[in-house]
C-alpha cells in the first residue's frame, strides 16, 4: 500500500526529535518488532513477504545495532536486541518459501544483518553477506563426517561450517547434526546455525533395527545410530538408504551382521 511509505516516514520523523542515543535504539527495536508483526500478519493472510517490509526490518535493526555497538553499558538494551535478533532470524529462516521472488535480495540483507548481530555479540569478527543467502535456505540433518578443514558432510550434502556458524564448536565426527544452511550465489552451502545430538552406542551383541538413514563409504546410520561397516561384517545385502534392516553390533558400534529386518 502507498500508505506504508507514509507509516515508515512517520516512524523516521519520530527519531528526528529524539536526542538520546539509547532512547533512539529502544525506539528502533520497537519499530523492528512492529516489522515482525507485519511479516507474521502477511504470512497468516497467505500473502508473500515483500521487499519493503524486509528492507525496513533490516534498516531498523542495523541502526539499533550500530548505536549499541558504541554503548556497551546499555546491557538491558543489548540483551533485548540479541533476544529479538534470534527470534527474528529464526522466523525469517523458516519463511524463505513465503518471500516474494523480487524480495530475495532484501531477504538476504535482513537475515545477514540479524545473523551478524548475533555473531558480533559473541566476539566473532567474521560475518556473512547477503550473497551467501542468494540461493535460499535449506534444513539439513544427518551424521557429521569431516571432509576437509571447514567442510563437513551432513545428510549427503557438503556444507561449510566455520566461525560464522552459530554452534560450530559442537560439531564432531559421528554426531548427528541438524543445520539451517544458506545456499550462496555460487551454489555453495554454508551452515548458519547447527545443533548436535550424540546418538550413543548400542550395547554389544544387541540388534539395531530400522530404516537405513544414511550411507557413506564405511558407515551407515540406522535408527539414529552411526554403525561402521568393516571387512569382518557379514553383509547379507548391500546397504541402501531407505532399506529396512537389522544389524548386530559390538561395543565399538561395528556391524557384525547386516541383513533384512524381521519387520516391514
Amino acid at each position: 500500500s502507498p500508505l506504508y511509505r507514509v507509516k515508515l516516514a512517520t516512524e523516521d520523523a519520530r527519531l528526528w526529535i529524539v536526542l538520546d542515543d539509547a532512547e533512539q535504539a529502544d525506539i528502533l527495536l520497537d519499530q523492528s518488532d512492529e516489522r515482525t508483526r507485519e511479516v507474521m500478519a502477511l504470512v497468516q493472510q497467505g500473502k508473500p513477504v515483500p521487499a519493503n517490509v524486509l528492507a525496513a526490518l533490516r534498516d531498523r535493526n542495523k541502526k539499533a545495532a550500530d548505536i549499541l555497538a558504541e554503548r556497551p553499558q546499555e546491557t538491558a538494551l543489548l540483551a533485548r536486541m540479541l533476544r529479538q535478533s534470534q527470534a527474528q532470524e529464526e522466523l525469517l529462516l523458516a519463511l524463505w518459501d513465503e518471500v516474494s521472488e523480487s524480495a530475495h535480495d532484501k531477504y538476504g540483507e535482513a537475515v545477514a544483518t540479524l545473523h551478524n548481530t548475533r555473531l558480533r555479540s559473541s566476539g566473532t569478527l567474521v560475518a556473512i553477506g547477503p550473497e551467501d543467502l542468494a540461493g535460499g535456505v535449506l534444513n539439513i540433518s544427518g551424521l557429521a563426517e569431516a571432509v576437509t578443514e571447514g567442510v563437513w558432510r551432513l545428510g549427503g550434502f557438503e556444507v561449510r561450517v566455520d566461525e560464522r556458524t552459530l554452534g560450530w564448536q559442537e560439531l564432531k565426527p559421528d554426531l548427528t547434526a541438524k543445520a539451517v544452511v544458506a545456499r550462496g550465489a555460487n551454489g555453495r552451502l554454508h551452515a548458519l546455525n547447527l545443533s548436535t545430538t550424540d546418538a550413543g552406542l548400542p550395547e554389544s551383541g544387541t540388534f539395531v533395527s530400522g530404516a537405513v538413514e544414511q550411507v557413506t563409504d564405511n558407515l551407515i546410520v540406522v535408527g539414529g545410530y552411526p554403525i561402521r561397516i568393516t571387512p569382518e561384517t557379514l553383509l547379507k545385502l548391500k546397504p541402501e538408504e531407505g532399506l529396512r534392516v537389522q544389524v548386530t553390533v559390538n561395543n565399538g558400534a561395528n556391524a557384525l551382521n547386516f541383513g533384512t529386518s524381521k519387520f516391514t
